[in-house]
């Protein structure tokens, strides 16, 4: 019997069975379909979840033991129920139960659940149409063994969705849908692409479309401040994929895995297939040119760096450690020592060297290991940065406009974990770190964005980086503890920037380490799902979901402990940043 109470409760966040006989749900979760009837005495609204597990209940039920003399029927405790069972009975003993379940899935959860999601909903459902085999005409006694068996495959298919309900894609990356185009070029910056792309005409090779496609789409999400380079980058590509066959294979591998990760299309499993074959291709290339004197080194690191990136979206772990190690070797070759400065480093020639210092920063800080090559840099003066245009993230300088970090963040970050590896007094340490965490505080530079919205966006993501970097040197140099106030407070104030941006879109989609950070700090329920969430909006790829996992680890070990344990010295690597 339904409480009275029930009858008027409404949710906020979706859904409810619909009490009153409503003609159709009118709520959002974010997919929202009509009351269906079952047996002609309920109307019902399910969440995914309970709709899978309400057709293993139902089935379940008829396979209890039952004495052999007695109707099927009596084993069922009404008539309407028997109803509401008979239909997907049929189903299963006709051997549609697989292609009702999933088609049904299928509409239900294509948006929300993208394509990762979906395939996880067709596997339960194979493994439910494998489990429920039987006969419509004679049903067989079901022994223990069997029940067993089926247990098994009901636990294990839940635990499948538990985990795609937990760790799968939120975000449907569809940049011609109509009404949504601030979200995906919110500096109104593609027509200048579109320019670019019809100016090349057929001068280049047909499968660069694969590529000019990918920038099409995926442009927001590939770089920060991808305005800053709009009016260049088809033509630095174009550049870059005639540069070598490496290179050639490593760029469309990486487009074909975005359009894998994003589209939430059939094509899902073709085109993962494919990015690893471009990927398999890319690999056996590179080998060769690092093999050929002949080639320049900074061909080298490029196709070295191209297969960085896409171990990075791919998530392989081990690999990518691998490579940035191999263009660490490169790096020095190009540079000719073992030091670079990162703010001062310019030209079109050197983004693959900044590119790898970025990777080198952010890999040291995860496996908390020195970086494999020194960052030595002159800070600039803050007040010689108020004019908005010599802050502007330049394509030809530093890492900000392709991953939102400002360079002297990140030029920060990489002094903090150099001190953290120096052999120093813990009092000069000390005395370092407190010059770090001042000089973190007051390098704040104006950031140029064409709309006020999008201005905004990346002043709170600035700030984000800025929480970060304090709370690491705290972690990393003055061993605070969780409860230390200057920690909460930079965890709360993650938590308020991230409430102010969109989830899943630029710029929120650069800012998972962040997040993971202080996420590591947070002691309370609320704010650790908050921040676990937002690591998992932030997009699609793996690494995203290697991170998350890795923040359930830590706090079960710091629930364990009683206190902070460390995010790395894990072998095998299990994230990365």
């Amino acid at each position: 019997m339904v409480p009275p109470q029930s009858q008027k409760q409404r949710s906020r966040t979706g859904c409810l069975p619909c009490r009153k006989r409503r003609k159709k749900c009118d709520e959002q979760l974010p997919i929202c379909a009509r009351c269906s009837r079952i047996g002609g005495s309920q109307c019902y609204w399910l969440l995914p979840s309970q709709q899978v597990l309400g057709l293993y209940l139902s089935l379940s039920e008829q396979l209890e033991p039952a004495s052999a003399d007695l109707p099927r029927v009596k084993t069922i405790a009404s008539s309407d129920a028997y109803d509401s069972i008979q239909p997907t009975r049929h189903l299963a003993a006709s051997g549609e139960f697989h292609s009702k379940i999933w088609s049904s899935a299928q509409r239900a959860h294509s948006t929300y659940y993208g394509a990762h999601g979906l395939a996880l909903l067709e596997n339960v459902a194979s493994n439910s149409h494998r489990a429920h085999r039987f006969q419509s005409s004679a049903d067989k006694h079901v022994g223990p063994e069997e029940l067993s068996d089926l247990a098994k495959d009901v636990s294990m298919s839940i635990n499948k969705w538990d985990y795609a309900r937990s760790y799968g894609p939120t975000v449907t990356w569809t940049p011609y849908n109509t009404g949504l185009d601030s979200d995906f070029d919110p500096d109104d910056a593609m027509p200048l692409v579109q320019q670019s792309i019809a100016m090349l005409g057929d001068t280049k090779e047909p499968v660069f479309v694969e590529v000019e496609n990918f920038y099409l789409a995926f442009f927001a999400r590939y770089y920060y401040d991808y305005a800053s380079i709009t009016d260049l980058i088809i033509f630095r590509a174009r550049e870059r994929f005639a540069t070598s066959d490496c290179l050639k294979q490593g760029m469309l591998s990486t487009a074909v895995l975005f359009r894998a990760n994003y589209e939430n299309s059939g094509l899902t499993a073709p085109l993962r297939d494919h990015a690893r074959e471009l990927h398999s291709l890319a690999v056996k290339t590179l080998q060769v040119d690092l093999d050929n004197h002949m080639v320049s080194p900074w061909v080298k690191l490029s196709g070295v760096m191209e297969l960085v990136n896409h171990e990075y979206y791919a998530g392989n772990l081990a690999t990518y450690y691998h490579r940035l190690s191999q263009a660490a070797s490169l790096a020095r070759m190009v540079l000719h020592n073992n030091t670079m400065d990162l703010l001062n480093l310019a030209g079109e020639h050197t983004f693959d060297i900044r590119l790898f210092a970025w990777c080198d920063i952010m890999g040291a800080m995860a496996l908390s290991r020195p970086t494999l090559l020194d960052y030595e840099s002159e800070l600039p003066n803050p007040s010689e940065h108020n004019v908005v245009e010599e802050h502007h993230a330049h394509p030809d300088k530093g890492v900000e406009w392709i991953f939102g970090c400002p360079d002297v963040l990140a030029v920060l970050l990489a002094r903090t974990t150099s001190l953290m590896h120096a052999r120093v007094s813990p009092e000069e340490k000390m005395t370092c770190g407190r010059e770090i965490e001042r000089l973190i505080h007051s390098q704040f530079g104006l950031v140029r964005a064409k709309s006020s919205l999008m201005r905004i966006a990346r002043l709170a993501a600035q700030e984000l980086w800025r929480h970060a970097a304090i709370l690491y040197i705290h972690h990393v140099i003055f061993k605070s503890d969780h409860n230390h106030h200057v920690i909460q407070n930079s965890v709360k104030q993650i938590i308020k920037l991230a409430a102010t941006l969109k989830a899943g879109v630029n710029p929120d989609c650069f800012l998972s380490v962040p997040y993971f950070i202080a996420g590591f700090f947070a002691t309370s329920p609320k704010h650790r799902h908050i921040l676990r969430s937002r690591v998992l909006s932030c997009g699609n790829e793996r690494f995203l979901r290697h991170l998350a996992e890795a923040l359930d680890d830590l706090w079960r070990e710091s629930d364990t402990s009683g206190g902070l344990t460390s995010w790395a010295g894990d072998h095998p690597p299990k994230f990365i940043f």
